[in-house]
C-alpha cells in the first residue's frame, strides 16, 4: 500500500553543525543501524553495548530457541567507507590492531565474530527515503576469527565476501553459538 504523497523523496546526510563530528564517530553509530536493521528485520534482538567490553560492539540473540537452543553471539563491527577488496573481491580486508584481535581469540561463552560494514563515501547519502521506504547505503560481511595470536601491532583480517551480513549470514552465526 503506498503511503500519501508518492513523490516524496529525500536523502539524509550529516548535518551542518557549528562545529565537527568527526566522520568515524557517526560512520560507527550508522554502522550499529545498519546491524540492528538487518538484525531486526531477521526477527533477532540486537543490542549495542554501552561498553565495549570482549570485543563486542553488539550482542544479537534470538528470542526463541534456534534448533532447540535460545542462541547470542557478540559483534565486533569496522566500518570503513572505502573497504579493500584483494584476490578477485573474494575477501575484504581489515588491518586490526594486534592486541585486539588477540581479545577476538580469547575463548568465552558467547561466541565473538567479526562484521566489516562498508559505507558508502561522502558526498553521497547513507540513507534514501521515499514515501514508503527507507534505503540504507551499507554493505556487510562477517567471519570467525581463528588463528593463532600475533605480538605484531596489526593482524590482517580477511573476511570472504561470500559470507554477507544478512538473514542466512546471522542464521549461521548463531548456529555456531
Amino acid at each position: 500500500m503506498p503511503y500519501p504523497n508518492v513523490n516524496y523523496a529525500a536523502e539524509v546526510l550529516p548535518l551542518e553543525l557549528d562545529g565537527d563530528v568527526p566522520r568515524a564517530h557517526w560512520q560507527e553509530w550508522f554502522s550499529w543501524a545498519f546491524v540492528q536493521a538487518v538484525a531486526s528485520a531477521a526477527g533477532l534482538t540486537a543490542e549495542v553495548k554501552l561498553i565495549d567490553a570482549n570485543q563486542m560492539d553488539i550482542t544479537v540473540q534470538t528470542w526463541h530457541p534456534l534448533d532447540g537452543q535460545i542462541r547470542t553471539i557478540g559483534l565486533q563491527l569496522k566500518s570503513k567507507q572505502n573497504p579493500e577488496f584483494v584476490e578477485q573481491g573474494e575477501y575484504v580486508v581489515h588491518d586490526l590492531e594486534g592486541r585486539r584481535y588477540n581479545r577476538l581469540l580469547e575463548r568465552g561463552n558467547v561466541p565473538r565474530f567479526f562484521v566489516v560494514v562498508a559505507v558508502p563515501p561522502p558526498p553521497a547519502s547513507l540513507v534514501q527515503l521515499t514515501s514508503d521506504q527507507a534505503t540504507l547505503g551499507a554493505a556487510a560481511w562477517w567471519v570467525g576469527v581463528t588463528g593463532e595470536p600475533t605480538d605484531q601491532q596489526y593482524r590482517r583480517i580477511r573476511v570472504p565476501t561470500a559470507q554477507r551480513f544478512d538473514t542466512a549470514g546471522l542464521t549461521e552465526m548463531l548456529r555456531q553459538a
